[in-house]
């Protein structure tokens, strides 16, 4: 299995908006995760072995800590990528990463705009794909009429290997905004791969609709309606699976003809737990993240990371990372 990840021996800049799966760093004197937060990002330092610590924990920090964590993150990202040499320590280029992750995980205007803020003060020719990226990324939560003609921009170029990290960015956030206006460059990048990515594919799909229903429900835990919602809207490669295990709650989804339903689920069953859905809901249950576990073989799958917000609609997606591939 290889992860995505920032941090690269040699051109660990390349990589910096595919983002991984991260540790807990959460020091016990501290109960509040807005506290634990502040005290990372404003730390002088942190030791490798502290920064691998922080990993796997750390979206789900940020996401309780939502908007008041955005200052002290940007503050430190943007200190960072400032002063960033040539070559940069791997504390420095782990702690962006980590910081880079978690504001594109909250979103909103606010992370917009910083990352607007950077990609255009930047004069670092070496910095500016990576950044470019970033920005597509942080724009899946939301923006303006001219954010999306900036992601139609930027569909243009390669779409594999490192040059295609910022049109793969782009076709995600598309994807999560769905705008029509975005169809015909996303059928014409199509057009010019016979075997196209799987990022123009979902995006056009999104933006064409679903061919399938989720149950309605008028009264279920926000769990629940979080899994609708992510249903409903759509996950890569879904085209080629008809399930998903919900473990911690015991039961699995199944798509029967058109519409998305739920059963107990046996260990035991036809179905291997390989296509999987765990779903985290913040304490004042306005975010979410669905992490999403697909196979495809013995040596052969992918991970996503689904961010959603609950507010007067109810719940819906407002972000989406690739988090693994194998």
């Amino acid at each position: 299995m290889r992860k995505y990840t920032l941090l690269n021996p040699t051109v660990w800049i390349a990589s910096i908006v595919v983002l991984v799966s991260w540790v807990t760093y959460c020091p016990a004197q501290l109960t509040s995760e807005e506290a634990v937060v502040k005290e990372f990002f404003t730390a002088p330092s942190h030791t490798e072995v502290d920064l691998r610590r922080a990993k796997q924990q750390m979206p789900k920090l940020c996401l309780e800590a939502g908007d008041k964590a955005i200052p002290v993150i940007s503050q430190s990202v943007s200190e960072i990528l400032t002063h960033l040499p040539s070559h940069p320590t791997r504390e420095a280029a782990m702690t962006a990463e980590i910081g880079m992750d978690c504001l594109i995980r909250i979103g909103g205007p606010d992370v917009v705009g910083l990352f607007r803020k950077i990609y255009d003060e930047s004069t670092d020719e070496t910095l500016k794909d990576a950044l470019r990226a970033a920005l597509c990324w942080a724009m899946q939560s939301g923006g303006s009429a001219e954010d999306v003609g900036f992601l139609i921009e930027s569909l243009e170029g390669p779409l594999f290997g490192p040059k295609g990290l910022v049109p793969r960015a782009a076709a995600y956030a598309l994807a999560v905004r769905r705008p029509e206006s975005a169809r015909t460059a996303l059928e014409a990048r199509a057009r010019q791969f016979e075997n196209v990515r799987e990022e123009v594919k979902f995006a056009l799909a999104r933006i064409k609709g679903t061919p399938w229903t989720t149950p309605k429900v008028d009264s279920a835990k926000d769990e629940d309606l979080v899994v609708l919602a992510l249903l409903g809207f759509g996950i890569p490669h879904m085209r080629e699976n008809d399930y998903f295990v919900e473990s911690k709650a015991n039961r699995i989804w199944k798509l029967s003809g058109n519409t998305w339903r739920f059963e107990p689920f046996e260990a035991q069953g036809p179905f291997a737990p390989g296509n999987s859905l765990e779903v985290f809901v913040t304490k004042d249950r306005k975010r979410a993240m669905v992490s999403v576990r697909i196979t495809c073989g013995n040596a052969c799958g992918y991970g996503y990371d689904f961010m959603l917000r609950n507010d007067k609609a109810g719940w819906r997606v407002m972000g989406l990372l690739p988090t693994w591939i194998s």
